[in-house]
């Protein structure tokens, strides 16, 4: 206690509640964003310029630009893929010209994340171009913005949000797979916690629109598989 002054995360989003409460006993939280091919820093937040909400601005030595071409769906919201340009950029892939061929065009790096720029140019990541959830109603959802919502619910340990299919595979509304905090709701003295999650997610995803709505619970009794990064595996979450 006294001694440690600043943390700087990277790797998976913080909720902003977060870093309000270490810049509340005085812990400086540092949120940034970057990926290996780009050495790996894009951008940043600062001491003198922190805004928990988002991943900061751009290094100097680099261009970011939001793709809109392949999201129809969002463009009037401003989320796209987040393309990088400047020297820190990686040259290609090692012997691997088409792989290098699909992620570079015109000398843009498409980092596979989606995000949106604010007024004042600092970054905001919505999702991960993989996991884009598309139903029928042609409707596009990143899960992450989803599941951020969710884990502002003070009981909630980890959570997945995927998307229920019908018998001939289309996706047509979505699932919310939740590992809660047995400790916290003892605590809260829940006795009900599937019919107090409905509730709770309900009243968190209030502000989002009809097709962004969670239709479905599932509630584990372990976590989920992770990666060595300690990144959950998606692909092992049934949908």
């Amino acid at each position: 206690g006294g001694n440690l002054k600043k943390i700087v995360c990277g790797g998976a989003p913080i909720r902003p509640e977060i870093g309000k409460f270490f810049d509340s006993v005085g812990m400086n939280l540092i949120n940034g964003y970057g990926i290996t091919e780009c050495s790996p820093l894009v951008s940043v937040n600062r001491d003198y310029f922190n805004d928990f909400n988002t991943t900061g601005v751009k290094l100097p030595c680099i261009e970011i630009k939001i793709d809109l071409s392949d999201d129809e769906d969002n463009v009037n919201e401003g989320f796209g893929e987040i393309c990088v340009k400047g020297d820190t950029v990686m040259l290609g892939y090692y012997k691997n010209p088409e792989e290098t061929a699909r992620v570079i065009k015109d000398g843009w790096f498409h980092t596979g994340d989606y995000g949106i720029l604010n007024e004042i140019d600092q970054l905001l990541i919505t999702g991960r171009k993989k996991n884009l959830i598309i139903l029928n109603n042609g409707k596009n959802i990143y899960p992450e913005e989803i599941e951020n919502y969710i884990m502002s619910i003070p009981y909630v340990t980890e959570v997945v949000v995927y998307a229920l299919k019908d018998k001939a595979g289309n996706e047509n509304a979505l699932c919310a797979e939740a590992f809660l905090n047995e400790e916290k709701l003892t605590e809260m003295k829940v006795t009900n916690p599937l019919e107090k999650l409905k509730q709770d997610i309900g009243a968190a995803c209030r502000s989002l629109p009809s097709y962004k709505q969670i239709q479905k619970i599932v509630l584990r009794s372990i976590e989920f598989d992770k990666t060595t990064s300690k990144k959950i595996k998606r692909s092992s979450v049934s949908g």
